[in-house]
C-alpha cells in the first residue's frame, strides 16, 4: 500500500548518470550576462536554441558579457528549525556569482543602471563547455574597485545573489552567443 502526502515532494528521482569516459568541465566563470524575467520561461524552454539566444539579443531580453572572470561560491544553506527527529531543515540556498569585466572605461552608465535593476533579470554564466543560468531573479551589485598598485587593472567587479532551492542545471553553450558583437 502506498502512503501519499499531500504537499510533500513526490518527484520521483531520476537514475544517477555513470560516465566512465566523463569529459570533465573545467572551471570559472568566462562570460557572464543576464537575460529579463520577461524573456526567461522563453529561452529556457529551449536554452540550447541559437534563435532563440539571437532574438532575445536583439530585443534586449539578453545582455551578454563575452571575456570576463569569476566564480560561483558554492550555496549556503538557509536552514530552519527540524521537527520531529531532523535537526534541522534546508530551506534553500544563497548563491553568489561573482565576475570581473575588464572594459572599464566605456561600461561605467550599463554598470551604474543594471545595478538599479534589481528582481528584473536573470544570471547567466558560461563555464568551459556549458551555460547556466538562474531560477529566479538576482540581486545585483556592481563597483569598479582602484588599488595603489600602478600595474592593476581598473575593472568592473559583479556580484549577483539569488535563493533558490536548486543550483542551475548546465546545458551546451549555444556556438557563437558568447562573442564580443553588438546589436544593431
Amino acid at each position: 500500500m502506498a502512503i501519499y502526502y499531500p504537499g510533500c515532494d513526490t518527484d520521483e528521482l531520476p537514475d544517477y548518470q555513470c560516465d566512465d569516459c566523463n569529459d570533465y568541465e573545467k572551471g570559472r566563470v568566462r562570460s557572464a550576462g543576464f537575460v529579463t524575467d520577461a524573456y526567461y520561461t522563453t529561452l529556457i524552454a529551449n536554452p540550447t536554441n541559437v534563435t532563440l539566444w539571437t532574438t532575445g539579443i536583439a530585443s534586449g531580453d539578453i545582455i551578454i558579457i563575452p571575456k570576463v572572470t569569476g566564480t560561483l561560491d558554492a550555496p549556503d544553506p538557509i536552514t530552519g528549525q527540524g521537527y520531529g527527529d531532523d535537526v534541522e531543515t534546508i530551506l534553500g540556498r544563497d548563491f553568489t556569482l561573482t565576475y570581473r569585466d575588464p572594459n572599464y572605461k566605456g561600461n561605467c552608465n550599463f554598470y551604474n543602471t543594471l545595478k538599479r535593476k534589481n528582481g528584473q533579470y536573470h544570471s547567466i554564466y558560461r563555464t568551459g563547455s556549458q551555460t547556466h543560468i538562474s531560477d529566479v531573479t538576482v540581486t545585483i551589485d556592481t563597483r569598479a574597485p582602484i588599488t595603489e598598485n600602478l600595474e592593476d587593472n581598473v575593472e568592473w567587479n559583479v556580484s549577483s545573489k539569488w535563493r533558490s532551492q536548486d543550483s542551475p542545471c548546465p546545458f551546451d553553450t549555444p556556438a557563437g552567443i558568447f562573442e564580443c558583437f553588438q546589436v544593431i
